[in-house]
């Protein structure tokens, strides 16, 4: 039976997926690029892998097969498959991907198949170049093959550069819906706003949406039941878009993979076991999956190193935090320290346990100069 073998776990940061996936009863073997006390407490087996931006497809696949020992497995992959997705076709046949393949993946990540794909399906996205424009201080410079919004800048501060592309940037506000699909239909799983750190695109943190304009949720889901009925894309992913003054929204891309929006939904249903079962060939309509529920306000956030610091053998970490390091690790300036999901009555009072925890990290991350 499938559901016996392994699940080899690959994303920046596997942790979610590990945990879900072991409590729907699998064996799970990590390769991220973090190691957390979260993820190595549920991982059978764990490698820690170079900063996804080091390693090339070969080498990943070259990591994969030394973690799985030759062992048969199914392969789920998370942050990071963006940039590698060449690894498909380069694993043994012990190593079974879950879900879509390279060149599904193509069309969603390369700049010279994604917006042709989007033309040819009608759907609307900022004006998209791949030269830099004459009147770069209106433009953005993005790889759509990023995330996080780490490789989003301004045109006029970006070098040229044959991976970047650029897009008219749109004043508005940024959305992401989460959707699951089986290759024929979907289904929205929510809504979230998204909230990036002060001046610049990096994301900062996901707050759901109880309530969302039905006019743009109805042009999203068209726009998504085109793409997976053209791709027969299987399983979770999510989409970035963003909504004018004037309430036109615009698809900016589709993340085609369990994303840090899956976590919110954690809640009420394991999404990772749904996306396992219709990456295997179930439909919608036989999967039972229990919507969000819409009674409380959850906030997802990424808290960040403002210097380096140490972390303390002592810490104490709030509930909230996740992927929490090691003692006596060292924390470079502006990394991650830890994750922090929050669920409350309101988007204020989430904003309110935020800056409680904050005041609470800061007691536990010692300026490294003190440690010295």
């Amino acid at each position: 039976m499938q559901d016996q073998l392994p699940l080899l776990v690959f994303a920046q940061s596997g942790r979610f997926i590990a945990e879900s996936a072991t409590l729907a009863g699998y064996t799970v073997w990590v390769a991220d690029c973090f190691g957390d006390n979260d993820t190595i407490s549920v991982a059978s087996r764990f490698l820690k892998l170079p900063p996804i931006s080091a390693l090339t497809a070969k080498q990943l696949a070259d990591y994969l097969i030394t973690l799985s020992n030759q062992q048969a497995c199914l392969l789920i992959y998370g942050t990071g498959i963006e940039q590698l997705y060449d690894v498909l076709a380069l694993l043994p046949l012990y190593i079974h991907p879950l879900g879509n393949n390279v060149e599904q993946l193509k069309q969603l990540v390369n700049a010279s198949d994604f917006f042709p794909l989007l033309d040819k399906l009608r759907i609307p996205y900022p004006k998209t170049s791949s030269s830099k424009p004459s009147n770069p201080d209106q433009w953005l410079a993005k790889r759509l093959d990023s995330f996080g919004g780490v490789d989003v800048t301004h045109a006029r501060l970006s070098p040229v550069s044959e991976t970047v592309i650029y897009q008219k940037e749109i004043i508005g506000k940024t959305y992401s819906a989460s959707f699951i699909a089986d290759g024929e239909a979907i289904m929205i799983l929510g809504f979230n706003q998204q909230i990036n750190a002060a001046d610049s695109f990096q994301l900062e943190s996901i707050n759901t949406l109880n309530i969302f304009d039905i006019n743009i949720r109805s042009n999203v889901e068209s726009w998504l039941v085109r793409i997976v009925k053209h791709l027969k894309y299987k399983g979770f992913a999510s989409v970035d878009f963003i909504v004018d003054s004037s309430d036109h929204a615009y698809l900016l891309e589709i993340n085609p993979r369990l994303s840090a929006s899956a976590e919110i939904l954690f809640i009420d249903t394991n999404i990772v076991e749904h996306h396992i079962q219709l990456c295997d060939g179930l439909a919608l309509s036989e999967c039972d999956i229990k919507l969000t529920n819409h009674e409380h306000t959850r906030q997802l956030s990424y808290l960040r190193a403002e210097v380096t610091c140490f972390i303390g053998a002592r810490a104490q970490w709030p509930e909230e935090c996740h992927d929490i390091p090691s003692a006596n690790t060292v924390i470079e300036a502006m990394q991650p320290i830890c994750s922090v999901l929050i669920t409350a009555e309101s988007l204020t009072a989430c904003n309110e346990n935020l800056t409680r925890i904050k005041t609470t990290l800061n007691k536990i991350t010692l300026p490294k100069l003190e440690i010295d």
